[in-house]
């Protein structure tokens, strides 16, 4: 009987591991596609691409407690894993796909303006402006 309960509980374990694993999965396939449309990535790039997006959707899973307990800190590290993501993009790109990425970068940059105009008018601190920001850009 304890052999029977045993192994239930971990065939659920396993298979909830399994259903987390394959939802990342998904993320980072769909995400990889979009930046090789996007980029027109070669067979290698899609490689590197690939490792990249693992280790931004790991980064992102490894975070998400904190978003409930500690929203400054979550919104800081989501920051960071961005832009660490980013960094590790434009690295693997070549100069043509940096023209593209440059521009994705410049329309990010006008979107967050327009959310500091929208924060300030409202009379925000720096501080929550900052976050704000973090958090719309990121979400």
């Amino acid at each position: 009987m304890r052999k029977v309960l045993l192994c239930f509980i971990l065939s659920a374990v396993a298979f909830t591991i399994s259903a987390q694993s394959s939802e990342v999965s998904n993320e980072v396939s769909q995400a990889v596609t979009e930046l090789t449309s996007l980029y027109d990535l070669d067979t290698k790039q899609v490689e590197q691409m690939t490792v990249i997006q693992q280790r931004h959707f790991k980064n992102l899973a490894d975070i998400a407690s904190l978003k409930d307990t500690d929203k400054t800190k979550y919104l800081q590290k989501l920051s960071a894993n961005r832009k660490g993501t980013e960094a590790s993009m434009y690295r693997m790109l070549n100069q043509t796909q940096r023209v593209i990425f440059n521009e994705q970068q410049a329309q990010r940059r006008i979107a967050e303006s327009e959310i500091i105009k929208e924060l300030k008018a409202q009379g925000l601190s720096s501080e929550e402006i900052r976050l704000q920001v973090i958090e719309r850009t990121n979400g």
